[in-house]
């Protein structure tokens, strides 16, 4: 529950109604608070009746009482209610058609730009001087739960930002996942995952966190990290020949060619040691070759190595279905939406709640084939919505009919 700290008795929009608004925002791809007011509140009185019916309200709120109120709430309150999407899509048994090897919830990491100024926006930016220019920007991690037929939903951000202006070391994307992973045990205490990490990340540290809280990893490994694992991995593929495996291209896949080795010891700097594998996969498409090469601490066997290979290669869906589709498909994640250091952060966590509606409603039963398919991008699916609220008339009666409706909804796990 996200309190609301506002004196109730000058307050005309409950809080309900501004974060319904906030997520309509992200969800019709409005781009901008100032697109509420013409799209959301002015000349449609379909959606002025919505918000009467739902909120008691006479109209849809403007950009800025919405921000008003977030500038004054709890960051933590409002992640909260990300992770209890998330707990009751797991508990619901949505989700476990894309668990890793049936057991494992797949959860990725990256970290990617926000928005930038060429002046300080706050005394938390981070600075970037290039040519003697200096930017300043905001920076996020993003663990996301991945799956193979291509919904990504965050389950935790971490906002990287400087405690203040005058550091003499800025924070960073190690420093964020080290803050994050406490997080994801703290909300998901019972919930078996495993973290699929890029090449920063292969460090005993990270192992150990792993391992002490019985998650699995897969994480990318360079040739140059970890020397004496990829001497002992050598070594043992001399020994034994039987862990390769090649599977011959298909209509829908290319040739791939694996090859692994287990019960590798590595003794990180504290002296810790732990027993890792490591897997390798090349795949030829169209004449060329590619390498993909990953630690686990998953026993790896002739049966689960493809898997294992192409559930470490699901990390990329973070930076593809993530933030490559909230940038550029309209939600337009690198719009600073509010220039307030809390404002700004509720933005982002109610971008990324319209994020995971919007992938739920297109895999559900609600919406029909053809109407998915007519619209061709989740943009334009985006836009009939939109137009679907400020055409519809709902009267009490319909409105009542439809709350009290039960109904259940079906996914397409393809």
């Amino acid at each position: 529950m996200v309190e609301d700290p506002r004196n109730q008795d000058f307050i005309t929009y409950p809080p309900e109604c501004l974060f319904f608004t906030g997520v309509l925002m992200h969800l019709c791809r409005l781009g901008s608070r100032q697109l509420v007011s013409s799209n959301l509140r002015d000349g449609s009185p379909e959606i002025a009746n919505l918000f009467k019916l739902m909120f008691g309200v006479g109209q849809a709120p403007i950009g800025d009482t919405m921000n008003n109120l977030y500038c004054a709430v709890s960051v933590e309150q409002v992640q909260s209610v990300i992770h209890g999407m998330i707990r009751t899509l797991i508990r619901k048994k949505v989700l476990d058609n894309y668990r890793l090897q049936g057991r494992w919830f797949m959860v990725a990491f990256d970290g990617t730009q926000l928005f930038s100024f060429p002046e300080r926006h706050c005394d938390h930016c981070l600075t970037r001087t290039s040519h003697g220019k200096t930017t300043f920007y905001h920076p996020v991690v993003e663990a996301k739960l991945v799956s193979s037929c291509g919904m990504v939903f965050s389950i935790l951000t971490e906002f990287i930002e400087n405690p203040s202006q005058y550091v003499d070391k800025q924070d960073c994307e190690l420093k964020a996942i080290y803050r994050m992973l406490p997080k994801l045990k703290s909300a998901f205490p019972q919930t078996l995952f495993c973290l699929l990490l890029d090449g920063l990340y292969p460090n005993g540290e990270i192992f150990s966190i792993c391992e002490e809280n019985k998650w699995k990893y897969i994480i990318t490994l360079k040739d140059d990290q970890l020397p004496l694992v990829h001497e002992e991995y050598r070594a043992l593929l001399e020994i034994d020949s039987k862990n390769r495996l090649v599977q011959e291209p298909t209509s829908e896949s290319p040739k791939r060619e694996f090859q692994w080795a287990n019960d590798i010891s590595y003794k990180d700097t504290n002296r810790r040691l732990h027993n890792v594998s490591v897997l390798e996969c090349k795949e030829t498409v169209a004449g060329k070759t590619t390498r993909f090469k990953h630690i686990a601490n998953i026993p790896v066997t002739k049966e689960n190595v493809p898997e294992l290979s192409a559930g470490g290669r699901l990390r990329w869906k973070i930076e593809n279905e993530g933030f490559n589709v909230q940038k550029n498909q309209g939600f337009n994640l690198e719009h600073a939406y509010s220039r307030h250091p809390t404002g700004w952060k509720v933005f982002y966590l109610l971008l990324q709640i319209a994020s995971i509606l919007e992938q739920l409603l297109r895999k559900s039963n609600l919406l029909s084939k053809e109407l998915i398919k007519s619209a061709k991008s989740s943009k334009n699916l985006a836009l009939k919505l939109l137009e679907a609220l400020r055409n519809f008339a709902l009267n009490v009666d319909t409105y009542k009919d439809i709350i009290h409706q039960r109904i259940q909804i079906r996914f397409n796990s393809t």
